[in-house]
């Protein structure tokens, strides 16, 4: 996934994260390269991350996923319902902690 990063592969992520799936490679140590992708627009993964970071439910995730909930990315233009947003929201509400309820609550 670093490399992919390194390289703003689109299709490295994109078969990096359908490895992580595959065999349930996902733990707390990537938390911070997905954070990382999460803010980054030339990708088409963020619902994916998104939900790979709600799976995780670290704090160190919260900063970037309020922040993802502004996003304005071109090849989700036609998404009237705000899909994205809302899972971010979503995933805010299952990580129990302070600064989560801060960031969802407002």
């Amino acid at each position: 996934m670093e490399k992919a990063y390194d390289e703003k592969s689109a299709d490295g992520i994109e078969y990096a994260l359908l490895l992580g799936f595959i065999f349930q490679l996902f733990s707390a140590k990537y938390v911070g390269i997905l954070c990382r992708l999460l803010g980054e627009d030339w990708h088409f993964k963020h619902e994916d991350i998104v939900l790979i970071l709600q799976d995780l439910k670290s704090i160190d995730s919260v900063g970037a996923l309020y922040n993802a909930v502004f996003l304005k990315l071109e090849y989700l233009n036609y998404d009237e319902s705000y899909s994205l947003a809302r899972k971010c929201i979503h995933a805010l509400g299952t990580i129990d902690s302070d600064l989560a309820q801060i960031k969802f609550t407002g």
